[in-house]
């Protein structure tokens, strides 16, 4: 017999292996920022947990994201991670969230994730970006690396160097520039960033593109995202910028990257053909997905 779980800090703990590190203090501690915005959904059998959905409302309270679902493996394939979903549905409706909706790394055999929200009605999975993973060592033979790419009229600036006013014109411009201001933007996640890889390009005195690298994960830099903006771009700046970047990288002592291209990001495609695929890089399928919820 299944039993759904509302979790709270006080009765969580023997749920919270369930899900990903980074969500445990969600349900473990009341005082944590995000735990106001938290759905948190255990299920047992009998009284054995056996299950978990966590969900997250957004800030401003208009829909909701499944961050992660979990079932035992020895009571997978009996229909515990789709009464799971349906607890989920149920608790959004009952807050009038219209709509649920996860993004996901395609990591592994994702065949029961996809049938599973395939039957609960959820909208076919479509890709969004795509992760390049690869060994840092293989720039050392990229003969691109070490060519000067632009003229002598642009420079390469360290990002912590920029002075803020450049960086406020610039986020200003972003939002006519972009249908995605937010995954551009040159200060977000400023506490993570690299400053030996992590630039700012500029044409005398105007910031024309960026390219910013976390870390996160040790020896693993990320490659959130390289900026050139639309009027500078099929001039040879996104590669002169992306070897800046690459030379710094090699000087930090990380032994991988990783970089992200948005699907919609044309223009980066096109770099991303010509220096990061011959670099044999393990690529993973990242996806988006969602179900609209019909009121009660």
């Amino acid at each position: 017999m299944l039993a759904i779980v509302p979790l709270s800090p006080a009765v969580a703990s023997p749920y919270a292996s369930f899900t990903y590190r980074k969500f445990r203090p969600w349900l473990l501690d009341e005082r944590h920022p995000d735990a106001p915005r938290l759905i948190a959904l255990g299920v047992r059998r009998g009284e054995e947990p056996v299950g978990l959905v966590v969900a997250g409302i957004a800030a401003d309270g208009d829909d909701a994201t499944l961050c992660s679902i979990f079932v035992k493996e020895r009571h997978r394939q009996s229909g515990v991670g789709a009464y799971l979903l349906g607890a989920l549905e149920a608790a959004c409706r009952a807050r009038d969230l219209p709509r649920l909706a996860t993004r996901f790394h395609a990591t592994g055999d994702m065949t029961g994730l996809h049938r599973l929200l395939a039957r609960g009605g959820w909208a076919t999975p479509r890709l969004i970006s795509r992760y390049h993973r690869f060994a840092l060592q293989a720039l050392l033979g990229a003969r691109w690396l070490t060519r000067e790419h632009a003229s002598a009229r642009y420079r390469m600036v360290p990002w912590a160097q920029v002075a803020p006013g450049d960086w406020e014109d610039a986020e200003r411009a972003l939002e006519h520039e972009t249908d995605n201001p937010e995954y551009f933007h040159p200060r977000r996640l400023a506490e993570v960033l690299v400053p030996a890889c992590s630039f700012a390009l500029f044409e005398e005195d105007r910031l024309v593109g960026w390219s910013l690298v976390d870390q996160e994960i040790p020896g693993t830099l990320y490659y959130r995202s390289l900026f050139i903006r639309p009027s500078y771009r099929n001039k040879g700046l996104g590669i002169a910028l992306a070897a800046t970047t690459a030379r710094g990288a090699l000087d930090t002592g990380a032994t991988h990257g990783v970089l992200q291209v948005l699907e919609e990001n044309l223009e980066m495609r096109k770099i991303l053909q010509r220096l990061v695929l011959p670099l044999q890089p393990q690529i993973t399928d990242y996806l988006e997905t969602e179900r609209i919820l019909s009121p009660q």
